[in-house]
C-alpha cells in the first residue's frame, strides 16, 4: 500500500502538479489526480487500447523513477509545500529530472507516431513547467 501512494503521490507531483490542475482537484486524492493526467494523455494522443496499455506501464515506471528523486530532495506530498533548494541542489534535481524524463522518451518512441509524439512532448513541458513554478514559488525565485 506504501508503495502504491508513493507511486501516485510522485504523479501529482511530477504530472498535475496543483499549479495546473482544476479547481476541485485540491478535493481530489491523489490518486484521482494522476489517473485524471493518464486519462488526458490517453485521449490526448488519441492511442488504441492495446497501445494505450503499453504507454500506461512506460508512464508509471517514469513516475516511479522520479518519486526516487523526489523523494531524495525532500519532496514529500503534493499539498505540502516543496523544500527550500540551493542552487546546487536545484540544478541537480533538474537535471536528474530531465535524465529521467528523456529515458520515457526514448521508450515511448517505440509506440507514439511523429505527431504523438510531439503532443506528448508538449503534455511533458506542461507539466514540468507547472512543477519548476511550484519550486520557484517556495524558494522565492
Amino acid at each position: 500500500m506504501k508503495a502504491m501512494q508513493t507511486l501516485f503521490m510522485a504523479g501529482a507531483l511530477l504530472l498535475a502538479h496543483a499549479a495546473t490542475a482544476p479547481a476541485h482537484a485540491s478535493d481530489m486524492t491523489v490518486r484521482d489526480q494522476v489517473a485524471t493526467e493518464l486519462e488526458k494523455y490517453h485521449a490526448g494522443l488519441g492511442l488504441s487500447d492495446y497501445t494505450w496499455t503499453q504507454v500506461e506501464v512506460i508512464l508509471k515506471s517514469g513516475i516511479r523513477e522520479r518519486v526516487a528523486i523526489a523523494q531524495k530532495y525532500g519532496l514529500a506530498a503534493p499539498d505540502d509545500p516543496p523544500p527550500t533548494l540551493d542552487a546546487q541542489q536545484r540544478k541537480q534535481l533538474e537535471k536528474e529530472l530531465k535524465a529521467s524524463r528523456k529515458t520515457t522518451e526514448g521508450r515511448m518512441e517505440r509506440y507514439l507516431d511523429k505527431d504523438q509524439m510531439k503532443q506528448f512532448e508538449a503534455f511533458q513541458d506542461e507539466r514540468y513547467q507547472a512543477f519548476l513554478t511550484h519550486l520557484e514559488g517556495s524558494n522565492g525565485n
